[in-house]
């Protein structure tokens, strides 16, 4: 995990977003800061979410071992764009930290660990539309559909092993930095609920659809999130699509 990376992009970016929030207070009410979890799977059979070693008919893949959801976090700044707040336009930044874990079992009750680990932050610039608002108690609901253009960041890739050798108590750990980072152009389409807690919080539950590496792909790299692109015998042939599954839950302050 590369924490001085992460402190200082979140620095950053809570200091841009008060910076805006502080030129959109008093133009339009409504404007909304926000902070919460983000998760991220990665969907359509993708070789990210396939074991490190994957043996089929036709011979062996090596993928990601990314077939979980993957934790993260987002902040985000939401401007209204109409008096009516029917319009709205959120401007944030997601970091998720990607984890494959596998354990094999080797000779003589021995044992090898094998971690895979990328992070992926992305700066989001999207648009909302509130399509229905309800009533239920004293507070209001709102139903929205929305999509964004998320330009992201994919870490270089690490990948770890820890040979536990029982029958002797010893250990040996391996750490490697195999592909190096890039930048990637992706989008989503989203659908959400916005509930207010009170006349100034708000909670936000948000779901979405979306495509990591819709530009910039590049076959010379291979695979986005898998460790390396060459293994024994086996060379990726290219970049593939990567889509993915969000979902979010953030608590919006109204300044």
């Amino acid at each position: 995990m590369q924490v001085k990376q992460i402190i200082r992009s979140s620095a950053v970016v809570i200091a841009i977003l008060m910076a805006m929030g502080n030129l959109a207070y008093g133009q339009l009410s409504g404007f909304r800061v926000a902070a919460g979890l983000s998760t991220m799977e990665i969907i359509g059979n993708n070789i990210a979410e396939y074991p490190f070693i994957w043996v089929t008919p036709k011979g062996k893949l090596y993928g990601g071992s990314f077939d979980q959801s993957q934790n993260g976090f987002r902040l985000e700044a939401v401007f209204p764009l109409d008096t009516g707040s029917v319009f709205e336009m959120p401007v944030g930044f997601d970091y998720h930290f990607f984890q494959g874990r596998e354990k094999e079992w080797i000779e003589y009750n021995s044992d090898v660990k094998l971690m895979h680990d990328v992070d992926v932050a992305a700066l989001t610039f999207g648009l909302h539309y509130n399509f229905y608002e309800i009533h239920p108690f004293e507070y209001k609901a709102k139903f929205y559909l929305g999509m964004d253009m998320r330009p992201s960041l994919i870490f270089n890739a690490r990948f770890k092993t820890i040979s536990n050798y029982n029958f002797i108590g010893d250990t040996i750990t391996n750490v490697y930095d195999t592909k190096s980072s890039a930048f990637r152009l992706g989008g989503t389409l989203q659908f959400g609920l916005v509930g207010e807690l009170n006349k100034d919080i708000s909670i936000d539950f948000r779901a979405g659809l979306g495509m990591m590496n819709l530009l910039g792909k590049s076959d010379e790299r291979g695979e986005l999130l898998t460790p390396s692109k060459t293994r024994e015998d086996y060379r990726e042939a290219g970049e593939s699509s990567v889509f993915d599954f969000n979902f979010m839950m953030l608590l919006q302050f109204k300044l």
